[in-house]
């Protein structure tokens, strides 16, 4: 496990992420295929400084979404989407899944983003997206706002995945 995760995603080989490179139609960043290998997503909690006049700070916890992490729900996917309430268990690990963050996120709706951004993590704050083609491919963004894709609500927080992952400690949250 990396330094800082507590958790980890399943193990994935090289075949794995070649194929999911193929479903989404985009070669993924070498840092980022790196991660896949060692880690496959999974939680890291980063501790927060207080607000002022607090004693004591909080703890900010980011889920990186995991490849291969849907494969362990035994039960039919369709059916936990259908009725979550009753597949809360399975519904909470299919919102760890790359792919289906991957598929969701493309179609049309309230969480699409545009093709050439993957979401790979999740925060309490929004998400981060991962720049796989144009203009800074290899960036990651913030976006602030889960439920929908505006420019505006986006900002460039990394060069690369890599730099991320390092300097996720002095990431400001507000």
């Amino acid at each position: 496990m990396l330094p800082g995760f507590v958790t980890r995603g399943p193990v994935v080989g090289e075949a794995d992420v070649a194929a999911f490179e193929a479903r989404c139609g985009l070669p993924l960043p070498p840092d980022y295929r790196q991660f896949l290998l060692e880690q496959n997503g999974g939680l890291r909690p980063i501790p927060q400084e207080p607000e002022e006049g607090e004693d004591e700070g909080g703890t900010e916890n980011v889920e990186f979404f995991s490849l291969g992490i849907a494969a362990t729900v035994k039960v039919p996917h369709e059916k936990v989407y259908r009725d979550p309430e009753r597949w809360m268990k399975q519904f909470l690990v299919l919102t760890k899944d790359l792919d289906g963050w991957m598929e969701g996120t493309r179609e049309a709706g309230s969480r699409s983003y545009p093709p050439e951004l993957l979401p790979v993590a999740e925060l309490s704050l929004g998400v981060f997206l991962l720049r796989l083609k144009g203009r800074g491919s290899g960036a990651v963004l913030h976006c602030y706002d889960p439920d929908g894709y505006e420019p505006g609500h986006v900002n460039k927080v990394a060069r690369s995945f890599a730099e991320l992952l390092r300097d996720l400690g002095d990431f400001r949250w507000d």
